[in-house]
């Protein structure tokens, strides 16, 4: 039992002073206090080397959410962002719906997880919300998803694709990295009872010990 705490304890201290003020935090009771991290990342090319893809991905509709739910059960979510114009590609394996990843071109995007604002500027469309069955993870959809966002970006002529990670989603942060992407800006969400606070920097400011802004 004794020697379950520890190695417990010393899993806790091998992460990120941030990620450790998160863990306890969420644990207060009523968070009054809550605080995390994530990070603005853009893509201005696909990769010029072949990588490997899988499936067939194409537009998604409205008539798509059934299928969509039983990857998550969002079906009021779903159809209210395609109400209010917003589009999303769907992953399939031969009629199944595997995965899907939603875009939007609009200006700006609310981030509802933070209440956190994101402009999207004029040569972008802005990536979010990608999820694809267990089953079917590390077999190239991903790759196939992005390639696929790229061509609509040039249809309504962007240039790039910007998305947001958490910061502890570390698997994510490193496949778009290797992917591409670059990271443009960090932001330190602080939320006091209902009052939601942001800090924001780009990755060649100050880095401050309690601020994540390496990537790991």
């Amino acid at each position: 039992m004794i020697s379950a705490w520890l190695q417990k304890l010393r899993n806790l201290f091998k992460q990120p002073p941030l990620l450790i003020l998160k863990d306890v935090l969420d644990k207060v009771p009523g968070q009054p206090l809550r605080i995390s991290s994530f990070l603005v990342l853009d893509l201005s090319e696909n990769p010029s080397k072949p990588l490997r893809e899988y499936g067939t991905v194409r537009a998604g509709t409205p008539a798509d959410v059934p299928g969509m739910c039983l990857l998550e059960n969002k079906q009021e979510l779903f159809l209210d962002r395609f109400d209010k114009g917003e589009s999303c590609l769907i992953a399939l394996n031969d009629r199944e719906v595997v995965g899907y990843i939603w875009f939007s071109d609009k200006h700006s995007h609310m981030e509802q997880r933070y209440n956190y604002r994101l402009d999207i500027p004029e040569d972008s469309i802005y990536s979010y919300d990608c999820f694809i069955h267990q089953a079917y993870r590390l077999r190239g959809i991903w790759v196939l998803f992005q390639k696929r966002l790229f061509e609509r970006a040039k249809m309504l002529g962007r240039k790039r694709i910007i998305t947001m990670v958490d910061y502890a989603n570390t698997a994510s942060l490193k496949t778009h990295l290797r992917y591409g992407y670059a990271i443009r800006r960090n932001v330190l969400w602080i939320r006091c009872f209902t009052s939601d606070h942001f800090l924001a920097c780009s990755p060649a400011q100050r880095r401050d010990v309690m601020f994540p802004f390496q990537a790991g």
